[in-house]
């Protein structure tokens, strides 16, 4: 059966549960990513059985707001980019306009553009 929602790549991915902020680090692309709480849950939910508007109301319960589908969205177009996704969203989103929605500084992913230190060890710099 395929995928009814998006699915959060496992393999070659180390993380660290840093509270209201999740850090990624991809092994195979040696870039790390801090993702806040609201792009955390959007990862989290990215089961492959989840879809788009039950991820957004389940996000909405975890969080206490409401969350609209077009954050979601946004949020899974960001991970894809950052290549934290296994499969594309393209036929997922069903070509709705994601950059629609503006001022969604809760959606941020960032990649740490400073030296990071993960269990007693170095990690060199990240950038774009």
């Amino acid at each position: 059966m395929a995928s009814v929602g998006p699915r959060a790549r496992t393999s070659r991915l180390v993380t660290r549960d840093l509270g209201d902020e999740l850090l990624v680090y991809d092994l195979e692309r040696h870039k790390a990513y801090c993702l806040n709480r609201v792009a955390m849950e959007v990862f989290h939910h990215c089961d492959g059985e989840t879809t788009i508007p039950d991820m957004a109301l389940r996000i909405g319960d975890a969080l206490g707001l409401p969350v609209d589908e077009r954050a979601v969205r946004l949020g899974l177009v960001r991970l894809e980019k950052a290549h934290l996704l296994d499969s594309p969203v393209a036929q997922i989103l069903h070509n709705r306009d994601h950059r629609s929605y503006v001022g969604a500084s809760c959606q941020r992913l960032h990649t740490i553009r400073q030296p990071l230190h993960w269990s007693g060890t170095m990690l060199p710099t990240f950038q774009l």
